[in-house]
């Protein structure tokens, strides 16, 4: 496979490539090619792509979502018990069905996922926001304030999913002093339904489960790719937390 390119420009050079994707727009079905793009100042585009042959003729079409530069965080210090604790966040996140066939693309109720910090770079005075700088912003209105005992910063990064998404996002991790957290302000804007602080061997059970059960008897699913991928990336790179996690029991 070679690199993707625009519809439009795919059928100027190949006029007889049938998408096999269509547009519709207010409900009416738009002629075969026809080229629609989704755009926001902010957050991102969703735009008609081809994906190119090694000899560079078409070889089929999909929508690449461009995902705005986002970030995501591990937020983790020691409890009283001196066992490693990673921060989570239970909020409903769009636009998953519940799992099952039987929910396939039906309307659904609101699902809740537990997953770690994250959130959009934002812009400030007129520049985008280090990874840094969006850890500890993102930090302080999902989890709270504490004092940092030391930062992190993948230098990679990762790609949510390389089939639709063309964006890497940052992974960062905040070691903070637990006992100085300061839990966040509840935010109407973000309806965070909860915080947890698991162990490294509480999430892995909740990874395996495909959910943790919270405290009001909720099921909050922990199969977010963003998510696994960010925590799994610090694990990685930390491999005495990992070690650590096999003395817990």
């Amino acid at each position: 496979m070679a690199a993707t390119k625009n519809l439009e420009e795919v059928l100027k050079q190949f006029p007889h490539f049938k998408p096999g994707w269509s547009a519709i727009v207010n409900g009416v079905q738009q002629p075969p090619g026809t080229v629609v793009e989704l755009r926001h100042p902010q957050y991102g585009s969703v735009q008609h792509v081809v994906v190119m042959k090694a000899d560079g003729t078409p070889a089929f079409d999909r929508p690449l979502y461009h995902e705005a530069p986002f970030a995501q965080t591990i937020v983790y210090g020691k409890g009283a018990d001196a066992r490693i604790r990673m921060g989570f966040v239970v909020q409903e996140r769009p636009h998953a069905d519940a799992p099952g066939e039987q929910n396939y693309q039906k309307p659904n109720e609101p699902v809740l996922f537990m997953t770690c910090t994250m959130g959009f770079k934002d812009q400030v005075r007129g520049k985008l926001e280090s990874d840094l700088e969006t850890a500890l912003r993102e930090m302080r209105e999902e989890m709270g304030t504490a004092a940092i005992v030391s930062e992190w910063t993948h230098d990679i990064g990762h790609n949510p999913s390389p089939s639709f998404a063309s964006t890497w996002g940052a992974v960062t991790a905040l070691e903070i002093d637990l006992s100085t957290l300061v839990n966040a302000v509840h935010d109407p804007a973000e309806p965070i339904a909860g915080r947890y602080w698991l162990t490294v061997g509480e999430w892995k059970d909740a990874v395996a489960d495909g959910y943790y059960m919270t405290v009001d008897g909720k099921r909050a699913y922990t199969g977010h790719d963003v998510s696994i991928g960010a925590v799994s990336i610090f694990l990685a790179a930390h491999p005495e937390i990992e070690r650590g996690a096999f003395d817990e029991d």
